[in-house]
């Protein structure tokens, strides 16, 4: 009895930068469109404001407020946080600007990773 998903690595050669990049642009209508469905699940939110314990989370957090500190933990997402609170403060939006395009780019990494067949 066979398997009902192929175990079988597909051939696609995504070795080098070069290579991605052909990629992205023979199979530019589904990278569009992953991108657009990314941008519209999150784009609502970019003029909302914090929720519950986020800007107190911000507020309070010393490590936030020392961008020194927050590259000290080698945590991308403090340092993200951080740096867009050196430069913004408390205002949302560029937080969720942030989210908005965290997310296009994780979609747009994995599809790459789907279609090449890493798993």
């Amino acid at each position: 009895m066979k398997p009902a998903v192929s175990t079988k690595q597909t051939s696609t050669a995504i070795k080098d930068f070069k290579s991605v990049v052909a990629f992205y642009k023979t199979n530019s209508q589904t990278v569009l469109l992953i991108a657009l469905v990314c941008f519209i699940g999150y784009v609502w939110g970019l003029g909302g404001q914090f929720i519950k314990g986020d800007d107190t989370g911000l507020m309070t957090n010393p490590v936030i407020h020392d961008y020194g500190e927050s590259l000290k933990t080698y945590s991308l997402s403090t340092i993200l946080v951080s740096t867009i609170y050196q430069v913004f403060r408390l205002n949302p939006f560029p937080y969720h600007l942030a989210i908005l395009l965290l997310a296009v780019c994780f979609s747009l990494g994995s599809t790459i990773c789907r279609f090449a067949g890493w798993r």
